[in-house]
């Protein structure tokens, strides 16, 4: 297993981890994301029941646990899948207007923006992050992120997304 938060892991715990971690990869294959983002969804996902484990709250639960943490991780691929689709939606507008973009296969341009979301500094990343994954208002990136003000988180994001668009624009060169 990998991160827990500092959260105790008992035995079977680790087995359930182990034993639901091939089922949910075959369930997840034909997502777009990447093996890794995968792991980090599963990941997070065994994070939230160690959470419930901690307090007490799986004694409600109806079902058996790998079928709960199968669930709890389905959601998560689900919230996240939809997160990267808000941002192939925009396309179009990150990468200008491309006369042949409906040549461009959804995996295609998932393929291009991950590779040139790669790129960013952690700055980029965590800005974009908080505004596309977890869909957070620029308010309150910028308590986040510490920004003098919302003007200057427009900004920031401005010129990430700028980069974005250049770093996609030069790898379809």
């Amino acid at each position: 297993m990998h991160v827990t938060d500092g959260l105790p892991i008992t035995a079977e715990l680790k087995e359930l981890y182990l034993a639901c971690k091939p089922k949910f990869l075959g369930m997840a294959k034909t997502s777009a994301l990447s093996r890794a983002d995968l792991l980090d969804v599963y990941q997070d996902a065994m994070v939230a029941l160690l959470e419930m484990e901690q307090k007490n709250k799986l004694a409600t639960v109806k079902t058996t646990l790998d079928t709960y943490l199968l669930a709890i991780a389905k959601y998560m691929l689900y919230k996240r899948q939809k997160a990267a689709q808000l941002i192939v939606a925009e396309m179009p507008d990150l990468l200008g207007e491309w006369d042949d973009f409906e040549h461009y296969n959804n995996d295609d341009n998932v393929w291009l923006l991950r590779n040139a979301f790669d790129k960013l500094g952690q700055q980029c990343k965590r800005l974009l992050q908080l505004f596309y994954y977890e869909q957070k208002k620029l308010d309150d990136i910028v308590q986040i992120m510490k920004y003098e003000n919302k003007n200057a988180a427009k900004s920031q994001k401005y010129k990430c997304v700028q980069q974005l668009k250049n770093s996609t624009n030069h790898a379809r060169k």
